[in-house]
């Protein structure tokens, strides 16, 4: 199944490069060029600011689908006609019930996965629990990875699902991703993050100071994607990018933005600040990557990285507007080579989702200009040699 996007993009603009040189950061003739934009009718239940819309391919057919928090409703769209084709409610009570939804995606048309903290859950079109993998289940956890903490699930083939792995800070030497059987109820863990994440322990260490200080915890999942049987895996606090292929690590290279700032786990952690209502962020942020990602169309692997700079929230009360970090993309092809990097300015790429498709890449747009529709602006990436 092919892996979804947390990104953002706000104005329609074709992005100017120039040569790289001593001093510049972008890639001759690379461009992001918009070539139209993409909109899907939604409910008055459905927000378009924060919508997390994935697109898979099942059974010859195109879906675009998203789960709604707000009313526990996971909605499924034809992508040619835009048109809905499915819901499913999921429960919030009783045996079926699930509290807590941020965490659900479709795997099939008629077949839901939500982790939370207490567990996996399978639902089926007819809102029913079908199989579920709770944290405190001994036969799940046979190998001490805690259910509850399972992410970004792939299917490998019937009753076999492949996920990545966020497991509690205190283990301090976790897998990167297991195997997962219904049938015999077995996980099947592979890589661990310190073989594939050099600075894992540091960051380890600082991570449960940070627990201790502000009572944070900091997720430290990887990010992921899939080409075919392999998996792409990075981290947002990596330069290091790795393929995965029969549950070894097989290609291993950087992927860095030139001419950005390093990346500087003590300053990410000292980032905070004890505020009114708790940890705070800081205004200076830090460089970091937002995801990786593989187009299928153009065998092209994406990555998004912010790099370190002032970022102020919005304060409407104060008329203050908010102030993002600059984003680049980088561009490789599918064996980790670098192929150029082009800015993307004032985007905030973590805030808001993205999906590619056929090619192209479709962001959210910022500005919404309709309750009761979701536009998404689409472009292509031109000049790639």
């Amino acid at each position: 199944m092919k892996h979804f996007f947390i990104l953002l993009i706000a104005f329609s603009l074709i992005v100017s490069c120039h040569n790289t040189s001593k001093n510049e950061s972008v890639t001759k003739g690379l461009q992001l060029v918009q070539t139209g934009e993409y909109t899907i009718p939604i409910d008055l239940e459905t927000s378009n600011a924060h919508l997390l819309a994935y697109v898979d391919t099942w059974n010859g057919k195109d879906y675009l689908h998203f789960v709604n928090p707000k009313n526990h409703t996971y909605y499924f769209y034809d992508f040619e006609t835009r048109s809905i084709v499915n819901k499913i409610l999921i429960e919030r009570e009783g045996p079926n019930g699930i509290d807590e939804v941020w965490s659900t995606q479709a795997i099939s048309q008629d077949t839901l996965i939500s982790s939370t903290y207490k567990g996996l859950f399978f639902i089926n079109d007819n809102s029913e629990i079908i199989f579920r993998a709770l944290s405190n289940d001994s036969d799940i956890n046979e190998n001490h990875i805690p259910s509850f903490a399972y992410s970004g699930i792939n299917d490998l083939k019937e009753n076999v699902y492949q996920t990545a792995l966020n497991p509690p800070i205190e283990n301090e030497n976790p897998y990167l991703f297991c195997d997962f059987n219904l049938d015999f109820r077995v996980q099947n863990p592979f890589i661990r993050y310190k073989d594939f994440w050099e600075e894992y322990t540091i960051y380890r260490q600082l991570s449960l100071q940070n627990l201790v200080e502000y009572g944070m915890y900091i997720s430290h999942e990887p990010q992921s994607c899939r080409i075919g049987d392999k998996i792409i895996v990075s981290h947002k606090f990596s330069d290091d990018v790795a393929i995965i292929e029969n549950q070894k690590i097989v290609n291993k290279k950087k992927l860095v933005g030139e001419h950005l700032e390093s990346i500087d786990l003590k300053a990410y952690f000292n980032s905070y600040v004890i505020g009114e209502r708790g940890p705070e962020f800081k205004k200076d942020r830090v460089t970091q990557y937002e995801g990786i990602f593989y187009d299928d169309n153009s065998e092209l692997v994406y990555r998004f990285v912010l790099n370190a700079g002032e970022s102020v929230l919005e304060d409407k009360v104060k008329g203050i507007k908010p102030v993002y970090q600059d984003s680049y993309l980088l561009v490789a092809n599918k064996n980790l080579d670098k192929l150029g990097q082009l800015k993307v300015p004032n985007v905030l790429v973590n805030d808001n989702p993205t999906f590619i498709h056929q090619g192209r890449l479709y962001f959210l747009k910022r500005d919404q200009e309709f309750e009761d529709k979701c536009q998404f602006l689409v472009f292509e990436l031109k000049g790639v040699e």
